[in-house]
C-alpha cells in the first residue's frame, strides 16, 4: 500500500463516487465504513493482494 499520498490522490481513490452511492443505501453507521474501505481499498492497485487471499469474497 502506498504510503505517501498527494491530497489530490486521496480525493480520487478514497472518496465515494456517485455510481458506488446506491452500494451505500443498506448500510449504517460502522457497517458502513467498513465497507466503503473494503470497496475503496479494492479498487487501489494492490488489490491483487486481496484477490489472491480472497479477502473479500464471501463462502
Amino acid at each position: 500500500m502506498k504510503r505517501k499520498w498527494h491530497p489530490e490522490e486521496l480525493l480520487e481513490h478514497w472518496s465515494i463516487q456517485p455510481d458506488e452511492e446506491h452500494l451505500l443505501s443498506r448500510r449504517q453507521g460502522a457497517n458502513r465504513l467498513g465497507f466503503v474501505l473494503l470497496l475503496k481499498f479494492s479498487n487501489t492497485k494492490d488489490a491483487s493482494l486481496n484477490r489472491s487471499m480472497r479477502f473479500l469474497v464471501w463462502p
